[in-house]
């Protein structure tokens, strides 16, 4: 998969220019290869990024080829830094690409993503404890699962949900049946 790559624009900086193949590309110094100006391991899948607007900040997430969840994340003073949330938290190695989402109304963080024992798991910051991590399908009961999360979904056999209020629950499927595996047909 390889290393995680952002293009940016300040100040005149990052105007396309040409290239060889007639497309365009930004200018030299635009284009930074994230991982290696922040020193973190190669990505083993897809990133994920969110905006965290309570903090000006924005922050990359991704499954390393070390299997653990690494934040990258940039602010107006400190430029771009790098967290191994696994690593913080004592976390489940991962086995999917996690997604990542602001709760602004909350001012929190969350990272979500299936862990090698299939459960879903989460990583959640804020301002008064730092990261902190759960294991949502234990919490919730839910069966563990099969596919993967992508990034404003959770794929795991038919409809099932887990939302926050006084805390996590999981709902029944829509059919009231059980969730099938991932390449299941439906009944």
């Amino acid at each position: 998969m390889g290393r995680a790559r952002s293009t940016w624009s300040t100040a005149g900086v990052g105007r396309p220019t040409s290239t060889s193949t007639g497309g365009t590309r930004p200018t030299a110094g635009a284009l930074a290869t994230l991982t290696a100006v922040t020193g973190s391991p190669a990505a083993a899948g897809d990133p994920a990024g969110y905006v965290f607007a309570a903090q000006g900040t924005q922050h990359v997430v991704y499954r390393g080829v070390d299997g653990h969840i690494h934040e990258l994340w940039w602010d107006a003073t400190n430029g771009w830094s790098t967290g191994d949330l696994t690593a913080v938290t004592g976390a489940q190695a991962a086995a999917s690409d996690p997604t990542g989402y602001a709760f602004e109304a909350q001012g929190t963080q969350h990272v979500v993503y299936r862990g090698v024992d299939g459960h879903i798991h989460e990583h959640w910051w804020d301002a008064a404890n730092g990261w902190s991590v759960g294991d949502l399908t234990a919490v919730t009961g839910a069966p563990a699962g099969r596919s993967a999360i992508h990034p404003g979904t959770c794929s795991m056999g038919r409809a099932r949900s887990t939302w926050s209020t006084a805390g996590w629950t999981a709902t029944p499927t829509s059919t009231g049946g059980t969730p099938r595996t991932a390449g299941a047909s439906a009944t």
